[in-house]
């Protein structure tokens, strides 16, 4: 392999990213790029007689029904990234040697409001290019209150994760929120009252303007494709047009110079997962704060899609980041969350998990704490005979 170090454009073929070298149990053996990584043990690992295992082998595969597969016959050991609709076929496969670890990520999966128009790009301050219809709280209520979040769970998740309620659903600054009334009665008249008419269809209009928003998820995705028919029956019951329009998982989550739909704010509703890590500071930042709103003169800096300013929410995040009390960054934390579900830029639908089947003779494995790594613990893997 050519040494390329220093051409930026081609970092991904740098000699020391192709075989980095670390202090972890196992070391890189071999990369067969888009098959396979070998990895085998380290002799100089810190400590002694670990790892147990000699090698371990990272398959690259097509998909994730292909991984299912693999795992079942035993040809793999192990397969990331599973989601909660897998739990049905992860318990139908136990007879055959088949297991799962699943932990609380502290994501949500969530749909994004836009509060600014979605013809207008990428403005600062919504005030000036208002959503004609998001940018209504009494409409944002409706929404809100029109999503049977149990259902959804029930139904698609087979009740196995906890709905939606909080911007900060897990860790030392947890801050748990009211669960969001089902009512569409109440929604149905929250939205009589802002003015939006039945039309001869059941849906709602006001000023001749249709109350219909397009909302947008990662085509392919099973899991998600199906929340969206679900969410499109309860919208349609309170006098709401959804109107499914998804797009590949690049488009979606473009960046600004690829003219990114969530940067440039060309959107009604987004539907998909994220949340805070250990410490909550960088995502109520990078979400919510108002200095975070992706524009031309920022160039795309920033994640609040929803382009939501509140400037109590904005003083609490600044206030938190310069203190080191974790009970005081927690109350302010908790006032943001609590503002947050006010103000609804964001509906929390439910709490994701980190999934990852195995193999039962795979002993000593466990999912990270921090939910992201999947080789967390490696050292301690062994196989039963």
């Amino acid at each position: 392999m050519p040494d390329t170090a220093g051409d930026l454009a081609a970092l991904d073929t740098w000699d020391f990213n192709r075989a980095p070298v670390g202090t972890g149990p196992f070391i890189v053996k071999d990369w067969a790029a888009g098959e396979a990584i070998t990895l085998e043990k380290n002799a100089n690992y810190r400590i002694a007689g670990q790892p147990y295992l000699d090698a371990v082998i990272i398959k690259i595969l097509p998909s994730r029904e292909v991984g299912m597969q693999l795992l079942g016959t035993g040809e793999i050991g192990a397969l990331w990234d599973l989601t909660e609709a897998d739990f049905a076929s992860l318990a139908q496969m136990q007879a055959q040697g088949v297991a799962y670890a699943a932990a609380v990520t502290g994501e949500n999966e969530l749909l994004v409001l836009n509060f600014a128009d979605p013809a207008v790009d990428a403005p600062a301050d919504p005030a000036a290019a208002p959503h004609p219809i998001l940018s209504d709280l009494a409409v944002r209520q409706a929404l809100q209150m029109g999503i049977d979040k149990q259902k959804i769970v029930d139904a698609l998740l087979f009740g196995n994760v906890r709905v939606g309620t909080t911007v900060l659903p897990t860790g030392q600054f947890a801050c748990p929120q009211p669960a969001s009334i089902f009512d569409p009665q109440q929604a149905a008249s929250l939205l009589e009252s802002a003015g939006w008419k039945p039309g001869a269809d059941g849906i709602r209009e006001k000023d001749g303007k249709r109350l219909s928003l397009k909302i947008a998820t990662t085509t392919g995705n099973q899991l998600r494709e199906q929340t969206e028919q679900v969410l499109v029956e309860m919208m349609k019951a309170i006098g709401v047009e959804l109107v499914i329009d998804n797009v590949p998982s690049d488009v979606l989550f473009a960046g600004w110079d690829s003219a990114g739909m969530r940067k440039h704010g060309a959107f009604d509703i987004l539907l998909y997962t994220t949340g805070p890590g250990i410490d909550p500071d960088s995502h109520l930042f990078g979400n919510y704060h108002g200095a975070r709103i992706p524009t031309a003169e920022n160039e795309g800096t920033g994640n609040n899609y929803s382009r939501y300013i509140n400037a109590e929410v904005d003083a609490a995040i600044d206030d938190a980041a310069t203190i080191t009390d974790v009970a005081k960054r927690k109350e302010l934390y908790c006032k943001v969350a609590a503002q947050i579900n006010t103000d609804i830029p964001r509906i929390y639908l439910y709490e994701r998990l980190l999934i990852t089947g195995y193999r039962t003779n795979l002993q000593g494995f466990v999912v990270s704490p921090g939910a992201s790594d999947f080789a967390w613990g490696a050292q301690n893997w062994w196989l039963k005979p």
